[in-house]
């Protein structure tokens, strides 16, 4: 069987199903057939509980004699690299043939790139 749509299949003002028809109406009927009708309560919505987190406190990276540590050893691998290839003799125990001193470049520069792109992805996720 296939219903079509038509106007008296709509739901008019006079239909329950109607946005208009007023909620009162309902009940004066159901109370008059002898049905009893109160209210619902209605009750907000309980909120779940959350635990609290303590987090900690924002320190700082690192501390005086961490920060000296750093400069020094950025320092010795930058400044000392160059000089123990030009200054010492080639037999010397303590001689940075020029592979090495490229290598340290080379890994300087990867630091440089790994730093730069853990600081984009912190900034931009």
């Amino acid at each position: 069987m296939t219903h079509t749509a038509s106007p008296d299949n709509f739901a008019g003002p006079a239909s329950p199903a109607s946005p208009d028809f007023p909620a009162n109406a309902v009940r004066a009927e159901l109370a008059e057939a002898g049905v009893s009708v109160s209210p619902a309560p209605v009750a907000a919505p309980a909120k779940p509980a959350r635990a609290s987190v303590a987090l900690p406190g924002k320190s700082p990276l690192l501390t005086g004699a961490g920060w000296t540590t750093f400069v020094v050893a950025l320092l010795a691998v930058c400044a000392l690299a160059p000089l123990l290839n030009l200054v010492v003799p080639n037999g010397s125990m303590f001689h940075m043939s020029d592979y090495a001193v490229a290598l340290v470049g080379r890994i300087m520069c990867y630091a440089i790139c790994a730093l730069a792109m853990d600081l984009i992805w912190g900034y931009t996720g």
